[in-house]
């Protein structure tokens, strides 16, 4: 019958012997000795530490008096054998429900829905059919005005450039040329002090731009813009210059007993 020799319990008990003999002056041949007791059944096993452990049923005990054995304790081979195969079939059947669900077929679909489905399908079919072809023609204007517009962009981008290059060029040409005859400018770095005069001309205004002097310590010459030029350089100068010539009367008396 399958053992276990239980230090712990023997002593338990063998205290409780020796209390309820104590009038008797006989001792026992045995006494001393660990007392066996029976496993009944293995409930679990655990590992404590890297150690396992099996949950043991005593027989002739309440389940109160169950402990955790290891297993050089225990003298129960078949009781063990028996409880690892457990174990393992346990184990297979929780895979193979794993597997079941995890594979479970998805619902298939009634004859109705796949009837419904089928009949939007050659709707969608005869619907693209009976959608009217775009003529080769309407594709050839359409192809024709597509190149045209992009050409006019491109025609429009072109031109742009040009101007803005020519544009420069004019600017370059005349700051070189106040450069040469000793005026400021403002594409040479020059500083403006103030606007000397204005003057109106036949189709514009001319503004003659005094300018303080260069960090060489040369003063350079007065330079005469258009108006528009200025603005384009300086439009606070301009209007800085205007601002200055306003002049506020105030009404008469005679105005004001009027009102």
């Amino acid at each position: 019958m399958p053992t276990i020799k239980n230090t712990r319990k023997h002593n338990q008990k063998s205290k409780e012997n020796h209390s309820n003999s104590s009038g008797s002056s006989h001792e026992s041949d045995n006494e001393g000795l660990p007392e066996e007791y029976v496993v009944e059944a293995i409930l679990d096993v655990r590992k404590v530490n890297g150690k396992i452990e099996y949950h043991i049923k005593w027989k002739n005990y309440a389940s109160s008096e169950n402990t955790w054995e290891p297993k050089e304790n225990l003298n129960c081979p078949e009781l063990l054998k028996e409880f690892e195969k457990a174990q393992i079939s346990q184990k297979r059947k929780t895979k193979s429900i794993e597997i079941e669900e995890e594979s479970e077929p998805e619902p298939q679909e009634s004859d109705s829905e796949e009837e419904m489905r089928k009949t939007r399908n050659l709707k969608k079919i005869k619907t693209e059919k009976e959608k009217p072809k775009e003529k080769k023609e309407d594709q050839d204007k359409r192809s024709q005005a597509f190149v045209r517009k992009s050409a006019k962009n491109v025609s429009e981008s072109e031109k742009e450039k040009s101007e803005a290059s020519e544009e420069d060029d004019i600017e370059k040409k005349e700051s070189r040329e106040c450069e040469e005859a000793g005026k400021g400018h403002f594409l040479l770095g020059d500083i403006p002090d103030k606007i000397a005069t204005i003057k109106p001309m036949q189709d514009k205004i001319e503004v003659e731009v005094n300018w303080k002097k260069r960090k060489s310590g040369k003063m350079p010459s007065s330079t005469k813009f258009s108006s528009v030029d200025l603005r384009k350089y300086n439009k606070d100068l301009l209007l800085d210059f205007y601002e200055s010539k306003l002049k506020f009367v105030a009404p008469k008396a005679s105005e004001k007993e009027g009102k």
